[in-house]
């Protein structure tokens, strides 16, 4: 058995993906926006939670944001596929849902062609 205490992710606040988003700005010369910041946090959280428990900093704001100074672009790039991949999914799991309800009439397209 493998014991293992984790920490849940923090959410950020609008004004601090705002900060992350306008650091990659600066840094990669291309406009980001607050939607690719929260991508890029939720690529890196497995990485910054070790890091971080092992650091115990005081001010987590601070770290976030020197983390968000080293990031390179290909990082980015991989942080916006993978988010993407997560709201596919999402919304997938959840037709699955909607789809599993008895009340859903399901319909195929494709019978009255055969019929004919």
């Amino acid at each position: 058995m493998i014991d293992f205490d984790g920490v849940q992710q923090p959410t950020l606040s609008p004004r601090m993906l705002e900060k992350i988003a306008d650091t990659f700005s600066r840094k990669m010369g291309r406009a980001c926006t607050a939607e690719d910041a929260q991508a890029w946090w939720d690529w890196i959280w497995p990485d910054f939670e070790s890091y971080w428990s092992a650091k115990r900093y005081r001010n987590i704001s601070r770290a976030i944001l020197s983390w968000a100074t080293r990031a390179k672009e290909y990082e980015l790039e991989k942080a916006l596929d993978a988010g993407a991949v997560a709201i596919n999914v999402e919304l997938e799991r959840k037709q699955e849902i909607l789809n599993a309800e008895e009340n859903v009439t399901q319909i195929d397209y494709f019978a009255a062609r055969v019929a004919k």
